[in-house]
């Protein structure tokens, strides 16, 4: 797994993103018709690792705004990757999750974060983009699938 990835860092994050290797998982997954984020036979032991990352990065502001995190991370992984590293996390976070809290409670907790409309908002944000990002789609009917804040998601190949 990756080390300590600041994403504020110039090309730390698409080196991370690259390290990990899970679109090709995906596109295996996509043929075995197992095409979902939260199944990316990513262990327990790496989610944790990605959450400890995104925390690290997400603490750093005093409030969080996708516009804020866009405006300061962007300019150094013009890529974006950290935006595909925090929908990872965010994902695998939803698969393991075994909490009786709810979602958002939990995550916040986990990421040492407060639970707040904005903190929600700015990570729907950063997931509508990472869905992208990704070709992840927003499917009506699915097989298999997980709900995942309000979507149900599955990935998409564009080949």
């Amino acid at each position: 797994m990756m080390g300590s990835v600041d994403f504020a860092r110039p090309g730390q994050a698409q080196e991370a993103w690259n390290k990990l290797k899970v679109e090709h998982t995906w596109q295996r997954s996509y043929s075995k018709r197992q095409c979902f984020l939260g199944s990316m036979q990513v262990s327990k032991q790496d989610s944790e690792h990605l959450l400890d990352t995104v925390a690290q990065n997400m603490n750093r502001f005093g409030s969080l705004t996708f516009g804020q995190l866009s405006d300061h991370f962007d300019w150094y992984d013009p890529e974006r990757a950290w935006v595909k590293i925090t929908t990872l996390a965010l994902s695998e976070y939803a698969y393991y999750d075994e909490s009786d809290t709810g979602f958002w409670p939990s995550v916040c907790d986990r990421l040492n974060l407060e639970n707040t409309r904005g903190v929600q908002k700015c990570f729907r944000d950063i997931l509508k983009r990472g869905f992208d990002q990704l070709n992840v789609v927003k499917a009506s009917k699915t097989i298999a699938m997980f709900p995942l804040f309000g979507y149900r998601v599955a990935f998409h190949s564009k080949i």
